[in-house]
């Protein structure tokens, strides 16, 4: 079935295919001709040595009488079945034009090969290059559930060496596999016709070369699967060792993650050693499978010889046939462990290409569109939200509730600040509102429209979010800050710049705008980074802007510094704000106290404070 999508996948490359095919035939149609020729001048210089040592002027049947009468049957044999002319000796110039024929054969059928694999190649890596955007695309419109229980290690091994092991199947595959059938089917065609005998004999092989074969790349694919999941795990692995390097070091936990890494990688080798063990073995075997059919074709072939049947040159191009016969069929057997994996990791690729995406896709239409053109900050409700997730237990599945009827107005231009015990379901408030997930049931509405009518490029295009984590990427300072709003000019980057106070450290730098930061910013402090990432809220200009503990990790005057980018941002946008740190929220319009996923509490901070409800509780633990 994966090979069948693959196929179903090449509709692009179908002139290549055809091309492909015509070559094959043509590359079996030269690789045949190149033994009969070399018969007809092997059968030209063997009559012609046996014709010198028969006498002049007697016919080929006389000589063969002669022979026979002077008992030398099996000789006059081999006159007869050589066509030897008594006295005629080597006829070079019929010798040299089949030699030259054949030179010209084995050239055109080495450029044949050649384009053909040049074909192959180029077919190839158009085929990887679509497939690898698809897996793109695919990507990016997938749910943001998906990646909650998917490792990014996973995700690298599909998208790097998943892909590079299916290009390697091509090869055999379009290759190998038409050659061989086409090989087989004119051989079956041309040895019957030179001795019936030799074909029984080479054919007797086949039932064992296909069985060993097959039994042995059956044997092989699970530890194959086997492998490619441990590699997974390997990437998995590495990737979380260099990311928390630091975290590792403070804690000593060095020798922990080393000896983790071993593990892995000593259940990667485990694995590559026994596929890659029954897949050398799959060669020896064929070879000495067929080795005892070659002894088997040449014995009765100089038997033949002998009695007359067939001439040297005859032998000398069934010998050739037969191996010709058998390579295929090794080839074909041999593959099957290579074909076995690339089919592996094609089904993990369709598996990943197969999962569900959002109904919307988050990649054709761009969000550049939305780029300076709100200007009203919106109203926002929720509307009896419930939202959960399924966990397993036990090996049954349960719905676990974490928003649990909640409902919230949020007036035009307002700031409404969400706070609670860790879990309550702040972030998920907010992910429901930028349409990360869907609500389980209820509604959120943006004056008065229910956002999961609206495409989610349409939803998100309207938003911005600073979190306490820098969504920094490789490149300039003026790329981040533009990231995402292509449309924005250098004169928009640099006045979100300003009122974010990103300029006054970018003033600083040799390269300016155009410094190169890396996408854990590691030339910046915790704070500059965080700033950045205001600046690429600002410079989009959103209706709606959710800040997600977005001084959490900064220090107090770079924290004033934020404070007063994000007031700048929040004059023009209806702001949701979640934080711990309740001094941070004490000027919002309405605090909202969210517990066990719905609104206990909401109006101002003196109002909180006054009812002495579960607000002040949490403001007193935090200043007094």
């Amino acid at each position: 079935m994966n090979l069948k999508w693959l196929l179903n996948r090449l509709t692009h490359e179908r002139r290549k295919l055809a091309t492909v095919g015509v070559l094959a035939s043509a590359g079996v149609a030269l690789l045949i001709a190149g033994p009969l020729l070399l018969a007809g001048i092997i059968n030209q210089v063997f009559a012609g040595s046996i014709s010198t040592t028969l006498p002049d002027g007697l016919t080929n049947a006389q000589a063969v009488a002669q022979l026979r009468a002077e008992g030398r049957d099996s000789y006059a044999d081999v006159v007869q079945g050589a066509g030897a002319v008594p006295g005629a000796g080597i006829d070079f110039d019929v010798v040299w034009q089949l030699l030259a024929v054949l030179v010209t054969v084995y050239v055109i059928g080495a450029a044949v090969n050649w384009l053909q694999a040049r074909t192959v190649n180029n077919m190839t890596q158009q085929a990887m290059n679509r497939l690898r955007t698809d897996i793109e695309t695919h990507i990016h419109r997938m749910p943001v559930a998906f990646f909650d229980t998917s490792t990014r290690g996973s995700m690298l091994t599909k998208v790097s060496s998943d892909i590079d092991n299916v290009s390697s199947v091509f090869s055999p595959l379009f290759i190998k596999l038409p050659g061989a059938v086409l090989t087989l089917v004119a051989l079956l065609v041309v040895m019957p016709v030179i001795s019936w005998q030799l074909t029984l004999v080479v054919l007797a092989s086949i039932p064992v070369i296909l069985v060993a074969g097959v039994l042995m790349a059956q044997r092989a694919r699970p530890h194959f699967e086997d492998q490619w999941q441990a590699t997974e795990n390997l990437t998995s692995r590495v990737d979380e060792s260099y990311a928390q390097l630091h975290t590792l070091r403070v804690y000593g936990a060095e020798e922990r993650a080393r000896s983790e890494f071993e593990e892995i990688t000593a259940d990667l080798a485990r694995a590559s050693r026994t596929a890659q063990s029954y897949a050398g073995s799959i060669l020896p075997v064929l070879q000495s499978i067929t080795a005892f059919s070659y002894l088997t074709v040449a014995i009765v072939g100089a038997l033949q010889v002998l009695s007359g049947t067939l001439t040297v040159g005859q032998v000398q191009a069934f010998v050739s046939f037969s191996r010709m016969f058998s390579q295929p069929l090794n080839d074909l057997t041999a593959m099957m462990s290579q074909l076995q994996s690339g089919l592996v990791s094609l089904g993990r690729i369709r598996a990943l290409l197969n999962e569900p995406t959002e109904d919307a896709p988050a990649v054709d239409e761009t969000v550049s569109t939305t780029f300076g053109r709100h200007s009203f900050p919106p109203e926002i409700d929720f509307e009896k939200v419930r939202f959960g997730y399924r966990r397993s237990s036990q090996g049954d599945e349960e719905m676990v509730d974490v928003i649990q009827d909640l409902t919230l107005h949020v007036p035009s231009g307002a700031t409404v600040a969400i706070v609670g015990p860790t879990g309550a379901g702040k972030t998920t408030l907010t992910n429901l509102l930028l349409r990360l997930y869907d609500p389980s049931s209820g509604s959120i509405k943006v004056d008065g429209d229910p956002i999961e009518s609206k495409p989610r490029v349409a939803v998100r295009g309207q938003a911005a979010i600073v979190t306490q984590d820098r969504w920094l990427f490789t490149g300039t300072i003026a790329d981040n800050i533009a990231f995402g709003h292509p449309g924005a000019t250098r004169a928009d980057i640099e006045a979100a710049a300003r009122d974010s106070h990103v300029q006054q450290f970018v003033d600083t730098l040799p390269d300016g705008y155009d410094t190169i930061i890396g996408h854990d910013g590691a030339s910046l402090s915790e704070g500059q980074m965080q700033l950045i990432t205001i600046a690429r809220a600002m410079v989009g200009h959103p209706r709606i802007l959710v800040l997600d503990e977005a001084t959490s990790a900064v220090d107090s005057r770079t924290e004033l510094l934020i404070q007063r980018a994000l007031e700048t941002l929040q004059q023009r946008t209806t702001s949701i704000v979640v934080a711990h740190r309740l001094s941070t929220i004490r000027d919002a319009d309405i605090i909202a106290v969210v517990e066990d996923g719905v609104v206990t509490e909401q109006g101002t901070h003196a109002e909180l404070l006054e009812t002495q409800g579960r607000y002040s509780i949490m403001y007193k633990s935090q200043f007094e």
